[in-house]
């Protein structure tokens, strides 16, 4: 694993424009991920791997499933982060 790096919201929030491919700057901390008209199995498996390769988080199970926002993950990370 590379060199872990610190993740602004702005970074998190690109990476998920791209995740989510809607056009940059369309997604804001407060929306609701799984109500995104793309979201399925496919795209938590793109996420969890997004999360381990750019910042050597593996997503918390149990703190992922009663997350409900893209801030909810974002906080997910920094915790994990912390935590290193």
């Amino acid at each position: 694993m590379g060199e872990q790096v610190r993740m602004t919201e702005q970074e998190f929030l690109r990476n998920m424009d791209e995740l989510f491919e809607v056009p940059a700057g369309a997604l804001k901390m407060p929306d609701k991920f799984r109500d995104l008209d793309n979201w399925d199995s496919l795209k938590l498996l793109t996420l969890i791997a997004l999360l381990d390769e750019k910042y050597g988080v593996i997503l918390d199970v149990e703190r992922f499933a009663s997350s409900k926002t893209l801030a909810d993950i974002f906080a997910i990370i920094e915790a994990a982060k912390r935590s290193d």
